[in-house]
C-alpha cells in the first residue's frame, strides 16, 4: 500500500507523501487502520456474540522497508525509519492513539477476553505477556497472563494453549485507565534467541 503511494507522480509539483510515516499517518486518518492491515496480528474477542476485533498493529515501516517479511520484529525496523519519525517504537510498534480513536474497546472490571494468536514463526527459546500498559510511561499496570517460555512447550503445556486463552479484567483500573488514550491491552513477545521484539496493541478504557 505506502510503497504505491509513496511512488505517485507529484500532482503540480506537490508530493502528497513526503515520508514513510507521514504517508502512513495520512493514509489511515483518510482511509482508515484498514487500508494498511497485513502480517503477523491476535485477535481480540469480547465476550459478545459476533463481536471480534483486530489488534492495531503499527506494521508501516516494517512492511515498506522489510521486504516482503511483514511478520517481522520490532527491531528490523528501528534502523530504517524516517527522520521525522517521533514515536516510541517499543509502545505498540509506535502505533498511534490518534488514529485508532474509532476502535476503543469500552471494558469492565471482570470482563472475560479470548486470545488468539496468529503465530506464524515460532522462535524459541523466548517468554511473553498480555498485560495493561500505561501508555505515558510505557510501564505494566497489571499483568493479564505471563509466559516464562513461549511458544515452546518445555513447561508441559500445549501450543493451543499458548495461543488460544482468556484474561479476565482486574478491579482498580479505573483510575488509571478510565480514560481512552491512557491505557492499552498488550500483547509482547520476545524471542531471546532472536533478540527480537513482537508487539500487538488494543486501546480501551474501564468503564465504572
Amino acid at each position: 500500500v505506502l510503497r504505491t503511494r509513496l511512488r505517485q507522480v507529484p500532482v503540480e509539483g506537490v508530493l502528497k507523501y513526503t515520508g514513510v510515516v507521514q504517508c502512513a499517518r495520512l493514509v489511515v486518518r483518510e482511509e482508515g487502520v484498514g487500508a494498511l492491515y497485513g502480517g503477523l496480528t491476535p485477535h481480540l474477542m469480547r465476550a459478545v456474540p459476533a463481536s471480534a476485533i483486530m489488534f492495531g498493529v503499527f506494521e508501516v515501516v516494517m512492511r515498506v522497508l522489510g521486504g516482503e517479511d511483514n511478520t517481522g520484529p520490532i527491531e528490523n525496523s528501528i534502523p530504517l525509519i524516517d527522520s521525522d519519525y517521533n514515536c516510541n517504537a517499543y509502545l505498540c510498534r509506535g502505533y498511534q492513539f490518534e488514529d485508532n480513536t474509532s476502535n476503543v474497546l469500552e471494558l469492565h472490571t471482570d470482563d472475560v477476553i479470548p486470545f488468539h494468536i496468529n503465530l506464524v514463526a515460532g522462535h524459541k527459546p523466548g517468554y511473553a505477556n498480555a498485560s495493561v500498559v500505561d501508555t505515558s510511561t510505557n510501564k505494566v499496570v497489571v499483568a493479564l497472563k505471563t509466559w516464562d517460555h513461549w511458544p515452546d512447550v518445555t513447561d508441559g503445556s500445549t501450543y493451543d494453549q499458548k495461543t488460544n486463552f482468556n484474561v479476565t479484567i482486574p478491579s482498580g483500573l479505573e483510575s488509571v485507565c478510565g480514560t481512552a488514550g491512557k491505557c492499552v491491552i498488550q500483547w509482547y513477545w520476545y524471542a531471546i534467541a532472536n533478540d527480537q521484539t513482537y508487539e500487538s496493541c488494543h486501546d480501551f478504557n474501564i468503564v465504572a
